[in-house]
């Protein structure tokens, strides 16, 4: 995997958001956080082989 996707959305369209990493290469989705901090990305970077 070469490329990846960070991106936060609202869900329902409320205050309540979700952070997306997705690989851009595959177009999936490889993790759903349940905030928008910086941290929630990178834990699951930590957790992953590869990236």
């Amino acid at each position: 995997m070469t490329q990846i996707g960070v991106d936060e959305t609202a869900f329902k369209k409320r205050h309540d958001y979700v952070t997306i990493v997705s690989d851009q290469e595959a177009g999936t989705v490889l993790f759903v956080g349940e905030d928008r901090k910086k941290a929630t990305a990178a834990s699951h970077g930590e957790r992953s082989e590869g990236w």
